[in-house]
């Protein structure tokens, strides 16, 4: 399994700052072969909520100081990972839905 941030780490993180979330899936395995397969370098973390009453896995990676920093770490990431649909969140949003 790969290692990731924490809990800790995600509540260490600024409310304002942004992350980039790289994929999300029902299956947890899924999303640690994704990590596998695109070689994700810390930091990152998988995080779980509910969506329509089942369990949701997200994967998040990278602390920006703005939005405008996280888009362009997505714009330097790998054409295969750019294809997942990144997009760029506050931690503020990824602590909430937690």
């Amino acid at each position: 399994m790969p290692v990731g941030a924490g809990s800790a780490w995600l509540n260490s993180r600024e409310a304002k700052r942004y992350t980039l979330q790289l994929v999300g899936a029902r299956d947890r395995a899924s999303i640690e072969k994704f990590i596998e397969d695109h070689s994700i370098s810390p930091p990152f973390m998988i995080f779980e909520r509910e969506l329509d009453g089942r369990p949701w896995y997200a994967l998040i990676a990278g602390d920006y100081p703005d939005r405008a920093a996280a888009i362009a770490a997505g714009e330097r990431l790998p054409v295969a990972l750019k294809n997942a649909g990144i997009w760029p969140r506050t931690f503020a949003s990824v602590q909430a839905s937690r």
